[in-house]
Formats: C-alpha cells, sequence, structure tokens
C-alpha cells in the first residue's frame, strides 16, 4: 500500500537536527496519532501540527494560522500492483 502524499508542491526541504529523546517523544506522537487515525503521520505532518499548536498559543489568529498552514486536500496514492512472472520449466537446449 502506498502513503498518501501530505506535502504541499511548492514546500522545500530542510534538515531538522533532534536529540535521541526528542526522536523518541516524535515517535511516541506518531504512536498516538497511528491508532487514532488511519495514517502513521510523517515527521513533516507533526512538525507542522506541533507549530500550529505553539503559534496557536502565542496568540496567532485563525486566519494567520490558516493562511501560513493551509489545509491541503489529500489524495490517494496510485498503487500499481505487478504480478509476479511464472517461471516456465523449459528445457534448456
Amino acid at each position: 500500500m502506498g502513503r498518501t502524499p501530505h506535502i504541499q508542491a511548492d514546500a522545500k526541504s530542510t534538515t531538522v537536527y533532534l536529540t535521541r529523546t526528542q526522536k523518541a517523544a516524535i515517535r511516541k506522537f506518531q504512536a498516538k496519532r497511528l491508532l487514532e487515525t488511519e495514517g502513521e503521520p510523517g515527521l513533516t505532518e507533526v512538525i507542522v501540527e506541533a507549530l500550529r499548536l505553539l503559534l496557536g498559543s502565542e496568540g496567532w489568529t485563525a486566519i494567520e494560522l490558516e493562511q501560513t498552514f493551509p489545509k491541503t486536500e489529500l489524495k490517494r496514492a496510485k498503487v500499481s500492483v505487478f504480478s509476479k512472472r511464472r517461471r516456465t520449466n523449459r528445457p534448456v537446449a
């Protein structure tokens, strides 16, 4: 099964350095979300959700948050299943 794409098309790659404790906290959060929803959230989704919560607690309005973190429509990933080639028992000449 393929994952649904959760990253916006205009997003740029960046590097985040985390300690073991911070990684464990993110994994714990991902496991909690996995039990609540259908798919496992990726690191990007966890960080974006955390930023929304942090900035919301800092006094950002709902409009500012929506402009910064727009909700994107999730598209199902296209999954192609390739059948295995069957080996035929042909005598080698």
